[in-house]
């Protein structure tokens, strides 16, 4: 594949423990040759944590939706737009479907018009093995958009503690499931990352 394009999709409305995440997952990335771009509305987070190395990165503003105002600041870029003009090999979806419900509509067609032109893309969903509390009816609609969707799943997670253990439908899922360690937010004293190489 070269130098494989990889598009990061990453929101929060609070909080830097997802940019911690994404941070890593860059760092690890880039170790293997490929050209990383991000679409958030926060970029400035992951060009604090990752200091220089995010000078060669394309940072973009993120979907923009009426619904969070403050979430997007003058990000008026969609991921659609983002995925048109960047024409990804992979995509990563940090923590959809089981959350970001609100994005539902604009990711699904963004996901749909990647494989329109690169039919080859991959899209892969990032989360984490503890999901917290999720209503039963956004797991059944998590795994079908998963089934239907993406590629494979990665877990942040050393496969001690099961998905399905918080995400009960996730027995459901077709798709390969990864647990790819630990990595993001950390205790002090903690090893800086502990990503797998494995499956980068």
């Amino acid at each position: 594949m070269g130098h494989p394009r990889v598009l990061i999709w990453v929101e929060a409305r609070r909080g830097v423990g997802h940019f911690r995440v994404i941070a890593d997952l860059i760092t690890a990335l880039r170790k293997h040759d490929c050209f990383v771009e991000i679409a958030t509305s926060r970029p400035q987070l992951l060009t604090a944590m990752l200091g220089s190395h995010h000078a060669t990165l394309e940072a973009g503003p993120a979907l923009h939706d009426p619904a969070i105002p403050k979430q997007c600041g003058r990000g008026e870029e969609t991921l659609l737009r983002r995925v048109a003009e960047s024409r990804p090999d992979i995509l990563v979806l940090e923590m959809w479907p089981i959350r970001r419900a609100v994005f539902d509509e604009r990711v699904v067609t963004a996901i749909k018009e990647l494989k329109r032109n690169n039919p080859s893309a991959r899209v892969f969903s990032l989360l984490r093995d503890v999901s917290g509390f999720v209503a039963r009816e956004r797991q059944r609609v998590a795994v079908e958009l998963v089934n239907s969707l993406v590629d494979e799943v990665l877990v942040r997670g050393d496969g001690k503690i099961r998905l399905e253990e918080t995400w009960q439908d996730a027995r459901s899922l077709l798709v390969p499931t990864h647990y790819v360690g630990y990595f993001g937010p950390r205790e002090a004293g903690e090893q800086s990352n502990r990503l797998r190489g494995d499956w980068v």
